[in-house]
């Protein structure tokens, strides 16, 4: 992520591009869209190279938060991410992005991150630490079988994740507009 220096709180809008902080990831992989800050397109195409996409997984790096992750969902079509974090884009040419979530689904749960940590006042794990693990990967035959296994149940996650974000909205809308009167039921 971009480092503290390069983002000010005077530079978020209300409105724009979201920009992933620790608090957005969770300990089991949810990812939690409920606050944002938000950035303009400008500030966003300055600080690019901590751009991410759909399907990148999102890992925090510091302190007591080390391990929580989350894959950026579909609806949200690029953001940014703070200096807490680090992000991982699977090559779908190399990898399947489903296989590295789980992978770091089971690192997180068994305490991985702490464990290889460094800092003396702040653990911290670096992208480095991300690439030295080593990863067993079955053969291509394999790995088509379990994406074929895997994938539905991704896709209705995401769907359901999706309708859930949209109610939440519409919620969110109506719902002052019901307390005042303004609408009645």
């Amino acid at each position: 992520g971009p480092f503290g220096t390069q983002l000010h709180n005077d530079e978020y809008v209300s409105e724009g591009i979201p920009v992933v902080k620790v608090k957005n990831l969770s300990f089991n992989g949810t990812f939690l869209d409920n606050s944002f800050s938000y950035i303009t397109e400008e500030k966003f195409n300055y600080l690019i190279r901590s751009a991410v996409y759909p399907g990148d997984i999102l890992l925090a790096k510091t302190g007591n938060t080390i391990g929580k992750f989350s894959m950026l969902p579909s609806y949200i079509n690029r953001a940014l991410i703070a200096s807490s974090n680090l992000k991982i884009s699977p090559n779908p040419e190399k990898f399947n992005k489903f296989y590295i979530y789980n992978i770091i689904q089971n690192l997180t749960k068994i305490d991985y991150w702490n464990n290889i940590s460094a800092g003396s006042t702040r653990p911290t794990i670096t992208l480095s630490d991300v690439r030295n693990i080593d990863i067993i990967y079955p053969n291509d035959q394999i790995m088509k079988k379990y994406f074929l296994l895997v994938e539905p149940l991704y896709n209705l996650k995401e769907k359901n994740i999706i309708s859930l974000y949209s109610l939440t909205k519409t919620r969110d809308a109506l719902l002052p507009k019901l307390m005042s009167g303004e609408i009645r039921v």
